[in-house]
């Protein structure tokens, strides 16, 4: 799925992207509300993700979750931080996989 400014926003980094494209895509599959709104939106063009995230109806929910989960990951201990960064590296690798199997 290509979608506007991905690439921008994620540096350049296909890991990155596809992490996005994946988020979204959730979002978009997920229960009636605002995050599901954005995330349908965003891939039609109707709305920009770096526009989206930066506005009170959208940022708002983003930031409270980003700020849910570096809690969490806050109150890891280093051992744990370093198994979750492990896990999130072998997701990223998945989703590139899924993403050229394409």
């Amino acid at each position: 799925m290509f979608i506007e400014g991905i690439d921008d926003i994620a540096g350049g980094d296909p890991r990155k992207a596809a992490f996005l494209r994946d988020c979204l895509r959730r979002l978009a599959d997920g229960p009636r509300g605002t995050p599901r709104e954005m995330a349908e939106a965003v891939p039609r063009g109707q709305l920009d993700l770096r526009t989206a995230a930066s506005t009170p109806t959208y940022g708002d929910e983003l930031g409270a979750a980003f700020g849910s989960f570096w809690s969490d990951y806050q109150a890891m201990t280093p051992e744990a931080q370093a198994r979750a960064a492990v896990q999130a590296r072998e997701y990223l690798d998945n989703l590139i996989g899924e993403r050229r199997a394409e």
